[in-house]
């Protein structure tokens, strides 16, 4: 079951593979900091729809961290998820900081390989999918390479200061110290510097040939 809650500062959407390998540890950590985080706790799916409780979730969320996998958009949960996210961004002050888990900018070209598997049964979101990636893509920044612990602990002062510039009525909990135990070396991507190769390859990966996009940037 998911987590139930009728508040939350931060909704995590992400991939199972990278449950016990990141998200768990980033949920540990915002939990750590008094910080409400919506985690869905089940890895079973049931049907093509999102259920109840993630748009409950989602509706009830203030902001939301997605994190990027290599098989992501291989979920139609997952992109559902975006879309419902990218929805409840519109018109109000929800914020979002997308994460890259292990994803390099090479593997980029296989979301869009991605979403024309799913047209078979999905030709009816297929566009809608691509629209939310694309958006999504827009917000992308440079990528940042280290220490998983440091890149967590970085990523919840992130959060705690778009928190408090976008909601500056809402009382923040105290910060405390940081102890995380996780696993080392990893390479993450996240939107926290400026437009680049990055974000452009993720678009052009979802908007034209994808085979021939991942050729073009290994020639570069």
């Amino acid at each position: 079951m998911a987590n139930e809650t009728s508040f939350c500062h931060v909704f995590l959407s992400f991939r199972g593979e990278t449950r016990d390998k990141f998200a768990c540890f980033l949920y540990e950590a915002l939990k750590s900091q008094g910080f409400v985080a919506f985690m869905d706790k089940s890895d079973i799916r049931i049907g093509d729809e999102v259920d109840l409780t993630i748009k409950e979730g989602i509706k009830n969320s203030m902001s939301a961290m997605i994190i990027f996998s290599q098989n992501y958009a291989y979920s139609t949960w997952c992109l559902d998820e975006l879309v419902l996210i990218l929805k409840r961004k519109k018109n109000s002050r929800y914020f979002i900081i997308p994460i890259f888990y292990e994803v390099t900018i090479y593997s980029l070209g296989n979301y869009g390989l991605a979403l024309e598997k799913h047209r078979a049964r999905h030709s009816d979101k297929v566009q809608k999918w691509r629209e939310a990636l694309v958006e999504v893509g827009n917000i992308l920044g440079d990528h940042v390479e280290g220490l998983q612990s440091t890149f967590i602990q970085n990523v919840v002062k992130l959060f705690r200061e778009k928190l408090a510039a976008k909601f500056p009525e809402c009382r923040l909990p105290i910060p405390k110290p940081l102890h995380l135990q996780t696993r080392d070396k990893v390479v993450v991507y996240t939107a926290n510097v400026t437009h680049g190769r990055f974000a452009n390859t993720l678009i052009r990966g979802l908007l034209i040939n994808n085979r021939n996009v991942a050729i073009e940037e290994r020639n570069c």
